[in-house]
């Protein structure tokens, strides 16, 4: 061990404190970031505003090379997380002055989109999901259906996205909206995820959402466990009031008798539809939403009360779409 120790220590008196670039290569990397600063007024500005020296800038001469490749990266960004070439994505280098040690370094920060992405996710309570899965989700939607003509190969999937938008864009607090009941026909996973793409975009828009996963939350209310099933309560009650509801898997709900569909779930789509508030879900059967919600309250007295706004809240949409993710 002595001599490890020794070794180490002889080793550590003759390495350079700091790295000395030669002339030449000073001369190089000053040409380089030059170079760079002619396509960047912005990051040229923002530098002329920093107490610069000739020696300030020989100091630099690195952190500005790694800041301005970081800003040539981040100008070619389209906005979508998923395509960013970083190590670490959705996150920029920024610059400050050190004036300890007369130079500019570099900091890291959170980019704009990431920061859009945090607010919106934000706005989802409560979900049964990670919530970077609702962003995944979308992002890779979106970007698959900027690439080439897939939006004309996936026109309903493209549909869909576009039609949430125009809503959110043009919501009318006073006008009724009915949301959808999605089925894919070749893909369980591409209804999934289109609900999910759906939620961020309304969630994007400072739309309150609540994502469910039908069986979990149905499953919890029969529960032993009391805190699992008084958390169950608040949230069955919680999700009647909340501007968007989003209901994972609606056919998957637990074996139950109807009794207890009549007293949990019937008054959650009753009180949705009377507030005219939007309701999705996704379907995995071929099923209706509506031949569904009659599974679930056979020879109830609310049975035909609920058929009849069944249509109202949801209006069924099958996705004819290939999977082409």
């Amino acid at each position: 061990m002595k001599q490890e120790v020794t070794a180490y220590e002889e080793l550590s008196k003759n390495m350079p404190t700091s790295i000395e670039l030669s002339p030449e290569d000073q001369n190089s990397l000053l040409n380089e970031v030059q170079s760079l600063l002619k396509d960047d007024l912005r990051s040229l500005t923002k530098i002329k505003k920093m107490p610069l020296t000739e020696n300030t800038i020989k100091n630099s001469l690195g952190a500005l090379y790694k800041f301005l490749n970081d800003v040539k990266i981040c100008k070619k960004c389209t906005g979508h997380l998923s395509s960013c070439p970083k190590s670490r994505r959705g996150y920029e280098l920024d610059i400050k002055y050190d004036e300890d040690f007369d130079s500019i370094k570099t900091t890291l920060k959170e980019c704009q989109y990431s920061k859009n992405k945090s607010l919106a996710l934000k706005n989802i309570y409560p979900n049964y999901i990670n919530l970077e899965e609702i962003y995944r989700c979308v992002d890779n939607i979106i970007t698959l259906l900027n690439k080439g003509d897939n939006r004309k190969k996936m026109k309903d999937t493209a549909s869909i996205m576009l039609s949430t938008s125009n809503i959110c864009k043009n919501f009318d607090k006073n006008k009724k909206y009915s949301g959808l009941a999605l089925h894919s026909i070749n893909s369980a996973s591409l209804s999934k995820d289109l609900l999910k793409s759906i939620c961020f975009i309304y969630a994007k828009n400072n739309f309150k959402c609540s994502y469910i996963n039908c069986f979990n939350l149905f499953t919890c209310l029969t529960s032993f466990d009391f805190t699992e099933k008084e958390e169950a309560e608040y949230i069955l009650s919680y999700i009647e009031n909340v501007d968007v509801l989003f209901l994972e898997d609606f056919n998957n709900l637990p074996k139950n008798n109807p009794s207890f569909y009549e007293k949990n779930l019937f008054p959650l789509l009753k009180a949705r539809n009377k507030k005219g508030l939007l309701t999705y879900t996704c379907l995995s059967t071929s099923m209706t939403f509506a031949s569904v919600l009659k599974s679930y309250l056979k020879s109830t007295s609310c049975l035909n009360e609920a058929l009849d706004f069944a249509e109202e809240i949801i209006t069924e949409k099958n996705i004819l779409d290939l999977d082409l993710r």
